[in-house]
């Protein structure tokens, strides 16, 4: 980024609501630069254009709003259609639609890599933003990656993080409003150098300034909550992209994981047959997260 983009950046992180507002030749002439400038910008940090970063802007502001605020929007956005589950429904097929549109390939093929080679994953995600923070850690230690879920716990997060080094990543998940503490965390591992991840809400986030690779998703929700729908979805993606990131390896991982969960037992609506893997005579096959095998497919018609 250049010096110039910088001030722009720096000029919007510390007066969002002034910017909101403005066409992209004024917010040039408060920061001392040219409208193209400014449009160089937006592209810049993954908006289409500059009227994409304003809407960006003016949504954040939104996002600010207390949850009583909230709440109160939503319930009549729900009045209005008379329906609460379409509206829920169609926000978050907006909300995936966008953030997928709008994600950047280089950005999200970067995050997968930084996944795949990681010595250890470091996953900060806290309070609502704990369910996408709990996905990503138990899908990476299927694929038999080394993968921490870093909360606040007893209080010995930083203990937690002080073993991360280089050849590790960090990744953070904060949607509006901001947990202090995810970025205080992003913070201290930036210091530290060891690679970032970010899933958050916008480009402009106050995280995306403390990530090497930022991933927004739109999380756009008229109650007192966020929606997490494009979140999950964007996690799945990177979940999949990680575990063909090497296939062999993945499956021989997942063919011992296979072999522990039906040692265990572990599904309680599994009919364990003799062969000790839920397919006996008259019972359903096990929900398993590789394809079955040749050998293994149901007989009959």
């Amino acid at each position: 980024m250049s010096r110039n983009q910088r001030a722009i950046a720096q000029y919007i992180l510390e007066r969002p609501e002034d910017c909101a507002f403005l066409t992209a030749r004024e917010l040039g002439q408060r920061v001392g630069v040219s409208e193209s400038t400014v449009v160089r910008f937006a592209m810049a940090v993954g908006f289409p254009g500059y009227p994409d970063l304003q809407r960006a802007l003016q949504d954040s502001l939104k996002q600010r709003l207390s949850t009583v605020e909230r709440m109160q929007a939503g319930r009549e956005a729900v009045r209005e259609l008379s329906d609460t589950l379409q509206a829920v429904w169609r926000n978050d097929v907006a909300n995936i639609n966008r953030t997928f549109e709008n994600l950047p390939k280089e950005a999200f093929d970067r995050a997968v890599g930084l996944l795949a080679k990681a010595r250890r994953t470091y996953v900060i995600g806290l309070r609502t933003s704990a369910c996408v923070a709990v996905l990503l850690t138990t899908a990476l230690h299927y694929l038999g990656k080394d993968a921490v879920r870093v909360d606040l716990g007893i209080g010995d997060f930083w203990e937690r993080l002080d073993s991360a080094g280089p050849e590790d990543v960090v990744v953070g998940i904060s949607v509006p409003r901001y947990t202090r503490w995810t970025a205080d965390m992003l913070r201290f591992v930036r210091q530290r150098r060891i690679p970032t991840i970010v899933i958050t809400d916008s480009p402009l986030s106050p995280l995306a300034a403390l990530a090497d690779v930022t991933l927004p998703t739109v999380t756009d929700f008229n109650a007192f909550i966020e929606s997490f729908a494009a979140p999950l979805s964007v996690v799945n993606a990177l979940i999949l992209g990680v575990a063909l990131h090497d296939e062999a390896q993945t499956m021989s991982v997942l063919r011992e994981r296979e072999a522990l969960w039906r040692e265990r037992r572990l599904y309680e609506d599994a009919d364990y047959g003799p062969r000790g893997d839920g397919a006996g005579a008259d019972g359903q096959w096990e929900r398993r997260l590789m394809p079955a095998m040749d050998d293994d497919k149901p007989r009959g018609g």
